[in-house]
């Protein structure tokens, strides 16, 4: 049975956004549905339940993988809600979210990071939990360095767990961090990475960050003591009806 969707994007971080109940059927089709030669294209899923009082998002990556955490699936969904004229207000991991507006830019409230102990360092850099996981390494001029493949290698590594981890390459300059992530459950590196940011914001004390993708796009982080916010561009692409 056909079923309808929104194709979703925030920096060239797209998804598949339907306004369903995760079904065994839809989940089922995830792989095919994210393949970007014989269906529609993206990322990950996003399941929006909108029949209760406060929406329930569910995501599930490329791989059909579920994860609790994806900032620019989580932005697109509450910008989704604002579009439909609803409170921008979802619960997505059993945790409530919501987004606010300042100085004309619209932020969503997101995991506060928080450091992961490492016990057998492989390699020199910080692991941090900002919903998922990054493990955050440092290199120069992050945007013309080519990322040899042993260093995606790493997202695959025993010490980081069964699941292991998203691996997330840095520059930072001033007020600004320059980035790009080989995102697990994609297994492969995306145009950006929300929760990325969110991680990157664990290694400074300021209290406003710009966070540069590959494309030279921006996103914009808030912290203080208590919480972070995320905020940049996102717009839904189209919509469609997928056989």
């Amino acid at each position: 049975m056909p079923f309808s969707f929104y194709k979703w994007q925030a920096f060239g971080n797209d998804f598949i956004l339907i306004e369903s109940v995760p079904s065994l059927d839809l989940v089922s089709k995830i792989k095919d549905l994210c393949h970007r030669k014989y269906g529609i294209g993206a990322d990950g899923v996003i399941f929006l339940d909108l029949n209760k009082d406060i929406p329930q998002m569910h995501f599930y990556n490329a791989d059909g993988t579920q994860t609790l955490m994806c900032g620019n699936g989580l932005r697109s969904t509450l910008i989704h809600l604002i579009q439909k004229n609803k409170e921008p207000k979802v619960y997505f991991g059993n945790k409530l979210y919501s987004a606010f507006s300042e100085k004309e830019r619209l932020f969503v409230n997101m995991p506060y990071p928080q450091p992961l102990f490492l016990k057998d360092p492989i390699h020199k850099g910080i692991w941090v939990d900002a919903g998922v996981p990054h493990f955050l390494i440092e290199i120069s001029d992050v945007h013309k360095a080519r990322l040899d493949n042993s260093y995606f290698a790493l997202r695959y590594h025993p010490s980081f767990g069964k699941e292991g981890t998203n691996i997330t390459f840095y520059e930072k300059k001033g007020a600004q961090v320059f980035l790009r992530t080989f995102e697990r459950g994609v297994e492969e590196e995306t145009y950006a990475c929300g929760s990325a940011a969110i991680a990157c914001s664990f290694l400074t004390d300021d209290e406003e960050l710009e966070m540069i993708y590959k494309t030279g796009q921006k996103a914009f982080v808030k912290k203080n003591k208590q919480q972070v916010s995320l905020s940049g561009e996102a717009s839904c692409v189209f919509q469609g009806l997928f056989f």
